[in-house]
């Protein structure tokens, strides 16, 4: 089976042959051999297009005040950057394995164990770096991907499509809006330039596109607030780091669990509590985009007997 790594490998096998066929070769032999090779080629990456491929690594560039010349990346710049990116990820990844896109809130990044990004490579031509996804199992793969794919599209909108920024703001969790608010102000700060890859998708943003996609991010203000709710819970789920409650008013409610609470307290709660009236001590978010309407989440402290 093709990965994707011989899809590139191809891709860069057709460049180099396109560009020597481009060059005036004497020899008849040679060029029709080289013609040849190079339909061969597109035939092999025709068919490999149709075939769906799953990239997990995520290639970054940077310049300006990020890199010391050609002699390397500033580590600070890189930690910063890497550890936000890495967070984000990590968030979009419980998103699409829990099925809860807009439930991954604050609290304990749970489902996420040692599938974690790590630096694999330093790359060259400016200064950037490689992440690697470190779960190496099919169906990890793939949710990664599409982790990976969503974050890039979500920085590349910020600073390309205002309108379409303000809808999905909209729906990202208060943990993703952070993330990328970090994240932008880190490198407009810093860096005059910023190109993502990974697989098919790819950004490449200028220094005055950042500074634009800062300014859009940093306008979202998220407030929170510690509260003590008499509410119904109606359950907890230790997997996906999610409970649910019914407050006073009757609507049913979504939120996450601390990362300080352990599985054997939630566990603990879960007997003590469900379907029963009790205390919730939670912190309540507050997302207020520029344009649309606020949204509010919560995060679970701890749970009290009335």
């Amino acid at each position: 089976m093709k990965t994707y790594s011989d899809y590139m490998w191809l891709k860069r096998q057709l460049a180099e042959m396109t560009e020597v066929l481009s060059e005036n070769l004497d020899s008849p032999l040679m060029r029709a051999s080289l013609e040849n090779r190079i339909e061969s080629l597109k035939a092999e990456l025709d068919t490999m297009e149709e075939m769906e491929y799953h990239d997990t690594s995520l290639r970054l560039w940077f310049g300006g005040d990020a890199v010391y010349g050609s002699l390397g990346i500033f580590s600070d710049f890189a930690s910063k950057t890497s550890v936000i990116l890495s967070n984000m990820i990590a968030t979009k990844y419980v998103e699409i394995i829990s099925g809860k896109p807009s439930e991954a809130e604050r609290g304990k990044i749970r489902g996420f164990g040692k599938s974690k990004m790590v630096i694999s490579n330093v790359l060259h031509g400016s200064f950037g770096y490689e992440l690697g996804w470190v779960q190496n199992d099919l169906f990890s793969e793939l949710d990664a991907s599409q982790a990976i794919e969503e974050v890039i599209k979500l920085i590349d909108i910020a600073a390309k499509d205002e309108e379409k920024l303000d809808e999905l703001l909209q729906e990202e969790s208060p943990r993703t809006v952070t993330y990328l608010r970090n994240f932008y102000k880190t490198v407009s700060e810093t860096s005059n330039i910023l190109k993502m890859e990974s697989g098919m998708n790819s950004t490449n943003l200028s220094k005055d596109e950042l500074a634009i996609g800062y300014s859009r991010v940093k306008e979202t203000n998220i407030t929170d607030r510690i509260v003590t709710i008499n509410a119904r819970l109606s359950g907890i789920f230790i997997d996906s780091g999610s409970f649910e409650f019914v407050g006073e008013d009757g609507k049913r409610e979504v939120g996450q669990t601390s990362a300080e609470l352990s599985d054997e307290q939630l566990t603990e709660y879960a007997q003590l509590y469900t379907n029963k009236e009790c205390n919730l001590i939670l912190k309540e978010y507050k997302k207020t985009p520029v344009h649309g309407t606020a949204k509010t989440t919560y995060e679970l402290l701890k749970i009290q007997d009335l």
